[in-house]
């Protein structure tokens, strides 16, 4: 019954690839002499036993760990050489043991966990064609030699060279699982391989052997073992390799070297984006003693480019990463056109009133969703980029989050303004450090100049431009990308408030100076004026409020009739002291930075009915019709002429003031501003469609 069983399933499994009947039965003495069908033995009993099919060499894997081969054993113990068969039997029985030797190469592959079937795979005779003088060497030795534990030898295995590299790189890495193994063999192995063929992983592996002791070899590993063609570098590669870049400051190489890796493992983004992005930091970091050196020189074109090349490197690393990724089809179609991101700064009060919390205001007007981020914690609320297809950056610096954010959302397809109300990012500011009267130190004075480049960059990266005046907008346009600007003014906002000015014995002329920039703007132009004016009329009062110093023979002469008003961030208090005066002030000397000024000084008086007297900056020739809403000043003269008109004439005050207060509430209410904003977003919308 056994026999019929047996033979069923032999007959089942009759064929075998490769089975070389007559070398079996000369190889294995036993199935000879029982006279045994060679094949049926091998499926039934040698394939189990791990006998071969083919001559391949001398099976050794039949061989107990604990039987000595006598080749094996003088042959890997140079100290052992001289011993004949005998005594090696007995060192092997008498020390051998106790000392952990081994006695054959069975035992040895088993302490490295080493498979035999890798060495059996092999071709003995091949072997010996591609290596004659290895024609008189024990097979054993032979293997001992492939196997390299001893020295490095120089066999080949194959024709194909690629092959035997990989051979070579294998056995290294059986040895790297034991630690116990020294690392100058392995090493061996793996230059032996890289010398044979080079190969990523081999290549990888010598840099991990480098990393401590010679950085700079570990880091040319690294960047074979992902350059080269048939690159299976790890993620850890590229890990490795950031890190000594990283050390080194070789930050470049390493944008390069994680980019690449972004390519080569996309389920790891975000692993190796925080890589990419904390080496485009610490270039950042280590770049910022050279712009606050730069940004005290005067050759201001100089520190521009030189900023320009630094921020272009990191916004050309985040366009390419994002680039790769993005998907095309017709993104502007699917826009939600009614959600609007504003990044911006939240340093200057006012700003924040004009800028970001007017335009909210007007956007939920227009029944658009806002949502309002401080750049400075862009990181923590990054995700809003991609709910958001409309983004406004308003008054940002090109620190790297914000190149990266601006260069992310294009590649999302997404609408980038960049918006500023000041000519913060010309190379004509900040002006003239003496235009500040003594306010600030020279180190605050060179970190408004550090700032400047970083304004500008910001703009030249974004796609469209937002400004409060249309000089302003004259500069801003050429940077931004569409070469297409959009001019929104300062307004009106749920905070105003509307008042007519209380009838009083005195006649009070207003200044308020909102940044340190324009002290000596009002002492040039307008201070003998008003102490003439002063002098000539004993009713008038002058109300300085905020940023200003005035000279000390002049408060010596005019004391009892000056008020001095810190400057407040109280918008309510600001409006009591200003409701209560006469004449409004808006002093500017003509020059590229203040003809971009806003008019928002005329506007506020206007509020409460009061009369403006403005400098002939462009901005102000723009906005005012000189006599009807105000007055405009050129010189010095003009300015005691526009004071002392309306001083002696209530009824002209009255007249200005009320056509003033008419004009605003029609175009610089929240509804008209709601009009234009939105006009604006459809107006992009429509350009990026044509372009697209």
């Amino acid at each position: 019954m056994m026999k019929k069983f047996r033979k069923k399933i032999f007959s089942k499994t009759r064929k075998v690839t490769g089975f070389d009947a007559q070398w079996y039965l000369e190889e294995y003495a036993d199935v000879k002499e029982n006279g045994i069908d060679p094949l049926e033995h091998y499926i039934l009993y040698g394939k189990n036993e791990g006998r071969s099919i083919k001559p391949v060499g001398k099976d050794v894997s039949n061989v107990k760990r604990n039987d000595l081969d006598y080749e094996f054993y003088i042959y890997y113990y140079k100290d052992l050489a001289t011993l004949e068969k005998e005594e090696a039997k007995k060192h092997w029985l008498l020390f051998g043991k106790n000392e952990g030797r081994f006695p054959n190469l069975t035992a040895l592959c088993q302490s490295i966990n080493f498979p035999l079937k890798d060495l059996h795979s092999l071709n003995l005779k091949k072997l010996l064609e591609l290596n004659p003088s290895l024609n008189n060497v024990n097979q054993n030795v032979i293997l001992l030699k492939l196997l390299q534990l001893d020295e490095l030898h120089l066999i080949k295995i194959s024709e194909d060279v690629k092959q035997d590299a990989k051979f070579y790189l294998n056995i290294a890495k059986y040895y790297l699982i034991d630690s116990s193994h020294e690392k100058h063999k392995i090493v061996n192995l793996l230059l032996y391989s890289n010398f044979l063929f080079p190969l990523s992983e081999a290549l990888e592996l010598l840099g991990n052997y480098y990393i401590e002791t010679n950085p700079q070899r570990a880091m040319s590993y690294y960047k074979n073992a992902i350059n080269i063609n048939q690159g299976t570098a790890s993620i850890y590669c590229f890990r490795n390799l950031n890190k000594l870049l990283m050390n080194n400051k070789y930050y470049e190489e390493g944008i390069k070297y994680l980019t690449i890796g972004l390519k080569t493992f996309p389920n790891n983004q975000t692993s190796l984006m925080k890589n990419i992005d904390d080496i485009v930091l610490n270039k950042w970091d280590f770049k910022q003693d050279f712009f606050h050196e730069m940004s005290a020189y005067k050759n201001r074109t100089e520190y521009i480019n030189y900023a320009d090349k630094t921020m272009g490197i990191i916004s050309s690393t985040y366009k390419n990463i994002f680039q790769d990724t993005k998907n095309d089809n017709n993104k502007t179609n699917r826009l939600n056109s009614k959600n609007v991101l504003i990044i911006g700064d939240k340093h200057v009060p006012q700003c924040i009133r004009y800028r970001i919390d007017q335009k909210v205001e007007q956007l939920e007007y227009a029944e658009y969703k806002v949502k309002v981020v401080d750049w400075t914690k862009l990181n923590e609320y990054y995700e809003e980029i991609f709910f958001h297809d409309i983004i406004i950056y308003y008054r940002t610096p090109s620190v790297p989050i914000i190149i990266k954010s601006i260069e992310h959302a294009k590649s999302l397809g997404k609408i980038t303004f960049y918006e500023i109300d000041d000519l913060l990012f010309d190379e004509l500011y900040p002006p003239e450090y003496e235009s500040y009267g003594g306010n600030i130190t020279i180190e605050e004075y060179n970190g408004l100049a550090y700032g400047m480049p970083l304004f500008r960059n910001t703009a030249k990266l974004c796609e469209f431009a937002i400004t409060s005046t249309k000089p302003l907008l004259n500069h801003l346009q050429p940077l931004v990308q569409s070469k297409k600007g959009y001019l929104h003014r300062n307004g009106l906002d749920s905070k105003n408030s509307f008042s007519n000015k209380k009838n009083d014995k005195f006649i009070d002329i207003f200044y308020g100076s909102g940044t340190l920039a324009h002290n000596s703007d009002f002492i040039d132009l307008v201070l003998d004026a008003i102490s003439d004016i002063m002098d000539k009329n004993s009713n008038v009062r002058l109300i300085i409020m905020g940023h200003l110093t005035l000279p000390s023979s002049f408060l010596l002469k005019h004391k009892e009739r000056v008020k001095l008003v810190d400057k407040t961030t109280s918008v309510e208090y600001y409006y009591s002291i200003l409701r209560s005066i006469d004449i409004n002030l808006a002093v500017l000397h003509n020059d590229t930075i203040n003809n971009a000024k806003s008019e928002l000084k005329w506007f506020e008086a206007a509020c409460f009915k009061i009369p403006s007297i403005v400098s002939a900056t462009q901005n102000y020739i723009d906005v005012i019709e000189d006599g009807k809403d105000a007055l405009i000043a050129t010189s010095k003269d003009d300015w005691f002429k526009a004071l002392n008109t309306l001083i002696s004439n209530k009824e002209l005050r009255d007249s200005i003031g009320n056509t003033a207060y008419n004009r605003i509430i029609s175009e610089y209410s929240i509804e008209a501003l709601s009009k234009n904003i939105d006009n604006i977003i459809k107006d992009t919308i429509k350009l990026k469609e044509n372009h697209e």
